[in-house]
This record gives C-alpha cells, structure tokens and sequence, in this order.
C-alpha cells in the first residue's frame, strides 16, 4: 500500500516533535476548495483595506479591487460580505458595526453584495459627489 505513509516526517521529529506532527495530520480533506474560498485565500490575493476617508474615488477603488479578488479567490457570493467588511478600518468599520448592531452582524453578513455596496455608496459617496463624477 502506497498511501498508508506510516514511516513519514512524525517518527523523525525526535522528542517534543509529535505535537507539531499531530497538527499537519489532523487537518484532513480540504472542503472549502469545492465550496469557494477560505478567509485565507481570500487575504493572499491581497484584498485594500478600507477606512472610509477618501471619499468617492476611495471607495470606487476599494470596489474594484475586492471585485478582482472575488474572482481570482472563487470566493462565493454568500462569503462575500463578510469577507469584505473584515477589510474595514477606522470610520468605516465603526459604521458597518452600528449598520449591523440593529439587525445582527449573522443579517448584515447574509445580506447580499449588491446591497451592501449600495449602502456604502450612500454612506461615503454623498449624492453631490456622485452628480459631478457621472
């Protein structure tokens, strides 16, 4: 049998090395590939973080990037929300806490993409500003 790998990197560890060994064999079948992505793929692909003090242009950017990182990390819709405000800073993640303290931050995850997008919009980009960049 050739997947058994009894004789592997645990019994060359020595003593005190069998704790390291234990965490690496635990982790199992990686699920999440199937299912979308980690939290952690979603950070590797380097998401901006977002702090609400640029105005219009800052949040355009901030839009863009994540969006590029939605498709490059396969993240799924149902994810990304909550992977995108784990990215606030500052004004703006006091503002997401206080939009979601209401409703539950469980509701203000579940909330669809489009519509978060759209508060943010309404909360860091006033109407005035909107007008004079379309």
């Amino acid at each position: 049998g050739g997947a058994g790998g009894s004789g592997g990197a645990g019994g060359s560890g020595g003593t005190g090395g069998n704790a390291d060994g234990m965490g690496v064999r635990g982790v199992g079948p990686t699920v999440h590939e199937l299912t979308g992505c980690t939290y952690a793929t979603f950070i590797k692909c380097d998401p901006l973080p977002f702090i609400g003090t640029k105005g219009a242009v800052g949040l355009c950017q901030w839009f863009e990037r994540l969006e590029s990182v939605f498709q490059i990390s396969e993240c799924k819709e149902t994810d990304r929300v909550k992977f995108a405000m784990a990215t606030l800073r500052g004004r703006a993640l006091t503002w997401w806490n206080g939009r979601t303290k209401a409703m539950g931050i469980e509701a203000g995850n579940n909330t669809p993409w489009s519509e978060v997008k759209k508060w943010m919009t309404e909360e860091f980009c006033p109407r005035s500003v909107i007008q004079r960049m379309e």
